[in-house]
Order: structure tokens, then C-alpha cells, then sequence
């Protein structure tokens, strides 16, 4: 009897042993079975701001595309618009870390507008840059595009460290200053701290790294941990929406940090630098990149300067037709107070209304708040012709002096926009900005504004639609040819030299 319970007691346990594995192999099948299936039915939570961005960012890498992404964003037939990147995440073809020393090798590194947004990469000036070298030059060129949407310099300093700097450019063309000088509620240094501190800046690596990419429960623990970051996130983000706080992206001073570390590294390999101020929108970058310019002895290719120069054809054009007096400037010698006149037009029906209103960094001008000095067009405060739609306002001032001012309609006072509980502040961000800026003079003057259109930038034939800070092909076409004229006359290093160097390792000034 003895003999035949142990035998049932060995068969129960061969059996139990067998059933295991195959249990444990059962439940594995099914979790990677399940896995694609969750994917589709939980979409990929990313913190990553801002969030249209994100499909086209890693998940699990700070600032770094997507390798090996074939993203079809179209939304009309007429504008197909698709991104594909190579195996370093850039938007162009493979390329190979280590260089030919008979070519002369650029880096692009940039936001949106180097990206191309919108764009064919062909269209996009880094590529047409490439074109233009080779036609022109007698050297042979290769221009490798690094930018990335919504980048700043904050951006780039890490994605200088992380992977630029190994390709040994010869000349780096940094182009920023558009996102920089965003508001949002997280300045970067910020967002990046979060992310550091809660370990979310590189991936999982070895069996997570696994789990996280083929198993169902991986997945879901993953999504979890994105859950608990994006709460942290939006937690930081309502206090600052409770005390109405909003932070600049990058300020400037950390501008001229960032940059002077990626220069500073650059020069060490030698290679040769230059800048790009792409903020379209205003001026609140293009001190910080006048010093960097002035400090390193950098060109600066600054894009308002050649767009704004081709808009004022379509300004001068509208004094004809409108048959008002020109736009310039009138000397006086003598002591009395100088004048300056806005103009502006709308097509709002909404604005015959409520009017017109002017807001500047003159006390005169509302101090920069929005909805509070108002614009005539009633005949008076200097306007030439009542009920014309063309919106007035005369101011007199002291010393002549540069005044920065945009058009408002139909808003609330001191505020700009009613959407305070948005993460970035949308409704300033994309108010484009003029700036008038007296030659110097010892006379006093009477300046006549060209007549702006209200909420409409005036080179807005060189970008994809009036309100667009992207440049269609015409507009990058004409950033090809300014830079690569500013490439030629660049005193280089010959690229075999610079292969030769010992490279020392990336330390930047600041980490955040």
C-alpha cells in the first residue's frame, strides 16, 4: 500500500512539475500576444510639451526623435506633409558618424523652422542650404539637420552633449530663439529637473527594457509610471495657473549660457559657428543672441531683418492705395517733442465696434498691457481720414527712442486672452510684435508708421499662412541663400585638421 501512495504522491508531483513551465509559457504567450492589443486600445500617455509633439518624440529619451519614424501628419491632399527620420532621429537620410575630411561638413541645429514643419525635407533650408554650397562653392558640402520641433536652447545644449558633438561638424549653424521666449507655466530647466528626479530620462535598458516593449504587463506598468509623472506634472503646473505665473521657456540669460557652452565646445574642436535669431513673432530673444554674436565674434543671420525688408514692399504698396501720407521719418532742429503716429487696419467686422488698440513698452502705450489705449478713426489723435478703417494714434515723446508695440481687438483689460488655465500662453505667444527704432540723431523727429495690419504679420507671403511662424519654400529658400553666403565667408578649419584633433569630452557650463 506504502509503495503505491508514493508512487500517486510522484506522479502528482511530475505532473505539477510539468505544469508549471507550460503554464508559466502559456501566460507569457498570452501577455505578448496581448500586448499589441493593448497598445491600440491605451494610447502611449507622453509628457512631453508641447503635446501635438508628441508622437513624434521618444517616449523614453529627453528631446530625441523618434529613430526610424514614418509619421503621416497630412491634413489636406493639396499640403501632404509626412516625417521620416533616420536611425539618429533626424529628419534627413543615413548618414555616418565619422566624416570624409575632403567634405566640409555643417550641422543644423534648430527648432521647428529648421525641422521644416509643413515642409517636404527637400523644401527645408538645411537641405537647400546643402544645394546651394555645392552649386556655388568650389568645395564640396554636406549639411546634416539635427533640429526638432518645439526645441530651445536648453534643447540643444543636451542634444549637443548627447550626440552632435560626435559628428565633428565643421560649422555649426544654431538656429533658435522662437520657443525660447515662449510663456508657459514650467520654464525647460524645470520640466527637465521633474523628469531627472522622477528617472524618467532614459529608458529602461535589459529586461524592463524588454517587458516595457514586448510584454502586455510591462507596458502597463510603464503606462503607470507615465501616469503618476504627467499628475506630478500637472500638479506644478495648476499651482502655477493658481498664482497666474507664467515662465519664459528659456530666459535670456540662460539663452547666452546654453549657447556659450555648445560655442565654447565647438571653437575647442575647431569649428566655426553661426547664429540665427528665427523668432518670427518678437524681439524678446534677439538681445540675448546679439551678445552671444558680440561675445564670440559669431555672425548672426536675424530673420526679421530680411523678411520684414521684402513685407515692407507690400506696407509702401498700401499707402498708394489708400492715399495717405507716406511712411518714414520728418526732421526738426529744434527743441519741441517728437511725434510719432500709429497706423494699423483691420477687415474685423468686430473692430468697428469696440475699436482698435495699441500696446507697447512705452508708458504712453499702455506699458505692454493689452486692451488699454485705445486707436481712433474719427478723424482725431492723428488720424487722417475719418471712417477710413484705418486705425490711429499720435503720441509725443520726449526723446526720440526704439518702441516695441503690437494691434489688439476685443479683449478684456490687462488681460491678453481668457484661456488662463492653458499650459503655455498661446494667446501671447504668437501676437507678432513691431519694433520702430530711430536712427540717431540729435534732432527731433516725426515719424509716420507704415499702415499694419491688425493681427497680420506684413511678410506673411513668405510664410504658410498670414499667421504662421513657419516659412513656406519661398521663405526658406531665401534663409538658404542668406546663410550660405555667411558660410563662404567663414575662415575654417580644413576638415582633415579637425578630424585630427583630440576630441575632449562635453562638459556644458550648466546642466539646468
Amino acid at each position: 500500500m506504502r509503495n503505491n501512495k508514493d508512487k500517486t504522491t510522484m506522479r502528482y508531483l511530475r505532473s505539477f512539475c510539468y505544469t508549471i513551465p507550460i503554464g508559466l509559457l502559456v501566460l507569457l504567450a498570452l501577455d505578448l500576444a496581448l500586448r499589441p492589443a493593448l497598445v491600440d486600445e491605451i494610447s502611449e500617455n507622453n509628457f512631453y510639451r508641447p503635446s501635438r509633439y508628441a508622437p513624434i518624440f521618444s517616449p523614453d529619451h529627453y528631446g530625441a526623435l523618434r529613430p526610424n519614424l514614418r509619421l503621416d501628419l497630412t491634413e489636406s491632399p493639396s499640403q501632404p506633409f509626412l516625417i521620416e527620420t533616420n536611425s539618429f532621429g533626424m529628419r534627413m537620410g543615413e548618414i555616418a558618424v565619422e566624416k570624409d575630411p575632403q567634405i566640409t561638413r555643417v550641422a543644423v541645429m534648430g527648432d521647428s523652422i529648421a525641422f521644416g514643419w509643413r515642409m517636404a525635407p527637400e523644401a527645408a533650408f538645411p537641405s537647400q542650404l546643402e544645394s546651394l554650397l555645392n552649386h556655388e562653392d568650389g568645395k564640396k558640402y554636406e549639411v546634416l539637420n539635427f533640429a526638432a520641433p518645439g526645441f530651445t536652447t536648453f534643447h540643444a545644449v543636451k542634444q549637443y552633449e548627447r550626440l552632435v558633438h560626435n559628428f565633428q561638424p565643421d560649422i555649426l549653424v544654431l538656429a533658435f530663439g522662437l520657443y525660447d521666449s515662449y510663456e508657459c507655466r514650467l520654464s525647460e530647466p524645470e520640466f527637465y529637473t521633474i523628469l531627472e528626479e522622477q528617472g524618467a530620462l532614459s529608458g529602461a535598458k535589459g529586461v524592463l527594457g524588454f517587458m516595457n516593449s514586448y510584454s502586455a504587463v510591462g507596458y502597463w506598468m510603464a503606462q503607470r509610471k507615465r501616469e503618476q509623472l504627467n499628475s506630478l506634472i500637472q500638479s506644478r503646473t495648476g499651482e502655477r495657473i493658481a498664482q497666474n505665473d507664467w515662465r519664459k521657456k528659456v530666459s535670456p540669460d540662460s539663452m547666452k549660457i546654453f549657447l556659450g557652452a555648445i560655442i565654447e565646445h565647438q571653437r575647442a574642436q575647431g569649428g566655426a559657428i553661426v547664429l540665427v535669431n528665427d523668432n518670427l513673432f518678437n524681439f524678446d530673444a534677439s538681445s540675448a543672441l546679439e551678445d552671444v554674436s558680440e561675445k564670440y565674434g559669431a555672425p548672426l543671420l536675424d530673420l526679421r531683418s530680411i523678411f520684414d525688408g521684402i513685407g515692407g514692399y507690400e506696407e509702401r504698396r498700401k499707402h498708394f492705395e489708400l492715399d495717405l501720407a507716406d511712411s518714414g521719418i520728418d526732421y526738426f532742429n529744434r527743441d519741441d517733442s517728437s511725434d510719432y503716429l500709429f497706423r494699423a487696419q483691420t477687415s474685423d467686422e468686430r473692430a468697428l465696434s469696440r475699436g482698435v488698440f495699441i500696446a507697447g513698452d512705452h508708458p504712453d502705450l499702455g506699458g505692454e498691457a493689452p486692451y488699454k489705449v485705445r486707436m481712433y478713426d474719427d478723424g482725431t489723435h492723428g488720424d487722417e481720414k475719418a471712417g477710413d478703417r484705418i486705425w490711429s494714434l499720435q503720441i509725443s515723446i520726449k526723446e526720440p527712442e526704439p518702441v516695441h508695440f503690437t494691434f489688439t481687438v476685443n479683449g478684456v483689460e490687462e488681460q491678453r486672452g481668457d484661456r488662463q488655465a492653458e499650459y503655455e500662453n498661446d494667446s501671447k505667444n504668437h501676437v507678432f510684435v513691431h519694433l520702430f527704432s530711430p536712427p540717431p540723431s540729435e534732432s527731433t523727429i516725426h515719424w509716420r508708421s507704415p499702415v499694419y495690419s491688425v493681427n497680420r504679420i506684413p511678410f506673411e507671403h513668405l510664410l504658410l499662412d498670414s499667421n504662421s511662424q513657419y516659412p513656406n519654400e519661398l521663405g526658406h529658400r531665401l534663409i538658404a541663400h542668406r546663410l550660405s553666403k555667411m558660410i563662404q565667408d567663414l575662415s575654417v578649419e580644413s576638415s582633415e585638421t579637425i578630424t585630427q584633433k583630440s576630441i575632449s569630452p562635453y562638459k556644458p557650463g550648466v546642466q539646468r
